[in-house]
């Protein structure tokens, strides 16, 4: 029988292995899917403009078209830095009012949330202080509510809704969009995942 236990328990830690290293690989794979395609567009239109003489002008453009994808790329190496530092080390819970936390991401949406004339609202008790990780509470949020007035219509609202489930607390941001196709709702949690042709995420 302790055999048989020993015999069980190597089994599932050799199981645990190698998923996280099945997950690392397809990081890097995925990430390196990623810069591929900024640093060939940039490769291109150098390549082009240094084919002939070029105008100022022509040079300026090629320049900007350039640059914007030296920002794609720099976007790109902070979502690495972020799920690399995600799945690093012990996260450490403090004690964190998630109402003020919450506020300042739905803040923080107002200005694109007017060009959109979409209202967002937060919904929940104020001073709900609970031990978290504030960080990334905080980017979640951030990159739910992004998503949100993305593909929100114009007009629509979007709310951001705390409140408390037995012993756990739930966040969800909610809209009027179109939604994820249920065949896809497991797949989002994989770095990099695209749905329905739409931007990479983390």
């Amino acid at each position: 029988d302790e055999v048989s236990a020993v015999h069980e328990v190597l089994g599932q830690a050799t199981e645990r292995l190698q998923a996280v290293r099945d997950s690392r690989e397809r990081l890097l794979a995925d990430a390196a899917h990623e810069l591929r395609t900024p640093l060939s567009l940039m490769r291109t239109r150098l390549d082009l403009a240094l084919r002939r003489e070029r105008s100022s002008d022509e040079l300026k453009t090629a320049l900007a078209e350039t640059r914007e994808e030296v920002v794609r790329l720099a976007e790109l190496a902070g979502r690495l830095l972020d799920t690399a530092a995600a799945t690093r080390g012990p996260i450490v819970r403090e004690p964190t009012d998630l109402h003020s936390l919450l506020n300042e991401s739905v803040v923080g949406t107002k200005p694109l949330a007017a060009q959109r004339q979409v209202t967002v609202t937060l919904d929940g008790p104020p001073e709900f202080v609970v031990p978290a990780h504030a960080v990334s509470i905080r980017q979640a949020v951030d990159n739910l509510l992004s998503n949100a007035l993305k593909f929100a219509p114009d007009g629509s609202r979007v709310v951001v809704k705390l409140e408390r489930v037995g012993e756990l607390v739930r966040i969800a941001v909610s809209d009027q969009g179109s939604g994820i196709p249920e065949a896809e709702r497991e797949a989002i949690f994989e770095p990099f995942h695209r749905v329905r042709g739409g931007p990479p995420g983390t």
